[in-house]
């Protein structure tokens, strides 16, 4: 894996507002919201809970990580807690990341306060999140609970104006937050800044903790599926697969995606090897159907991981299917789980179709391109894990099919999907 580091990610980008010569020609502006009301207190020095931790969390241990393909960087983790919760093939759970630590203490001395000063927040309104409630010390309160990377909406911006002793940036800070500003809003937007890149491009802003904290979101838990079956998996273990994000947004931007990163550190540092999780409550069950004869699972990237727990569980309950795996991925070269596909072919338990989508000599480049040529597939139970917009182009896909294969209507096609869904023999899980 070729990478940049933190420290690297975290000083190269360059950050610049479009559209800001129209300052000057502004007499008035329209739309800005009203200044957010802030109703935290915070009391310094008082004696800290320990560092904050989700409720409901285990503490996972990593016991193996395994390369999967190298480019894009694609790792399974398995790990280990005491009294693991009892989970099924196609069930997902939780991640509690944390900031790194290198933006962490950039912003705090940006800040000029005491990273180790322990704090206790209070809400006048009696709305604090549950996360705030217990004392911690304010390198805690960063690392572990303020979002530091999402992109703050417009009143944060109205909030940061009221703390500027420069009048150009306290009016830039208006206009990002007015109606006016929407366009230069979201190009600094498509920039991905974190809070850092914010705070430094005013310098004159020097917000009150209370206020930051009050209007920085909450840093949320990244959702996984669990890539092996509880037969093949050791007691109180999982496993589960996750792309290592890192891209070029363009040749001024690199983007590191928080989680991920966060877990390929976990797993390759010899310092970082817990993570916290929990079990995601999900509102659709995605679990195998043990009474259907015929499944279909079409997938692409890492969607394929809760399938191959599936296929574990057909061989090992010695389950008796006709079952085809529609699986897309770019070339030949980022195929993930190979030895295992090859096994489930070689021991016919399944049926494989490979659609590449950057190989010109493929057969098929999306999965939906392939669908019309599998056996019996408006009649099987049909799992779709993956893209958003690869479960779109399957959707379209099944749509036209119907409609071709019965000559009905799109509205009675919609209708036939829809059944299907309500069934639970046509089931996604998308992202």
């Amino acid at each position: 894996m070729t990478s940049i580091s933190w420290e690297q990610y975290y000083t190269t980008n360059s950050y610049k507002l479009s559209n800001i010569d129209e300052l000057d020609k502004i007499t008035q502006m329209k739309g800005i919201p009203k200044l957010p009301k802030t109703t935290f207190k915070i009391e310094y020095n008082v004696d800290s809970g320990g560092k904050p931790k989700v409720p409901d969390t285990k503490t996972a241990t990593i016991v193996n990580h395994r390369l999967l393909i190298e480019n894009p960087t694609v790792m399974e983790l398995t790990i280990q807690a005491d009294s693991l919760w009892d989970y099924q093939s196609g069930d997902s759970f939780g991640v509690v990341c944390e900031n790194n630590e290198v933006l962490v203490n950039k912003i705090l001395e940006r800040l000029g306060v005491d990273s180790n000063s322990s704090i206790s927040i209070s809400d006048t309104e009696d709305k604090l999140p549950k996360l705030l409630q217990q004392p911690m010390s304010i390198h805690d309160l960063f690392t572990s609970i303020l979002d530091l990377h999402t992109f703050p909406k417009k009143p944060f911006f109205r909030m940061l104006a009221e703390s500027c002793s420069s009048q150009t940036e306290k009016k830039t800070l208006y206009f990002l937050s007015c109606s006016l500003g929407t366009s230069t809003y979201k190009d600094l937007k498509q920039q991905f800044p974190t809070l850092l890149d914010i705070l430094n491009l005013f310098p004159s802003c020097e917000p009150k903790l209370e206020d930051l904290v009050q209007n920085c979101p909450i840093l949320s838990p990244r959702y996984y599926s669990i890539s092996k079956s509880n037969h093949i998996s050791k007691p109180n273990q999982l496993s589960f697969t996750f792309n290592v994000i890192e891209s070029d947004k363009s040749k001024d931007h690199k983007f590191k995606g928080l989680c991920s990163n966060y877990l390929f550190d976990a797993a390759t540092i010899s310092s970082l090897k817990n993570i916290d999780i929990f079990p995601r409550i999900a509102p659709i069950k995605f679990h195998l159907d043990g009474n259907a004869e015929n499944l279909v699972f079409i997938c692409n990237g890492t969607g394929l991981a809760p399938f191959i727990g599936f296929l574990q569980d057909i061989e090992y309950n010695k389950l008796e299917k006709n079952v085809v795996l529609v699986y897309g991925h770019r070339t030949k070269s980022d195929k993930l789980f190979q030895p295992e596909l090859l096994h489930f072919q070689e021991a016919n338990i399944c049926t494989i179709i490979e659609c590449l989508s950057q190989d010109s000599n493929a057969t098929y480049k999306y999965v939906q391109h392939s669908l019309s040529f599998v056996d019996n597939l408006m009649e099987s139970s049909i799992y779709v894990c993956g893209s958003g917009e690869m479960g779109k182009g399957v959707d379209d896909a099944l749509l036209q099919m119907k409609i071709k294969t019965d000559q009905c209507t799109l509205k009675e096609s919609v209708e036939f999907w829809n059944e299907k869904t309500l069934k639970g023999t046509y089931v996604r899980e998308l992202w």
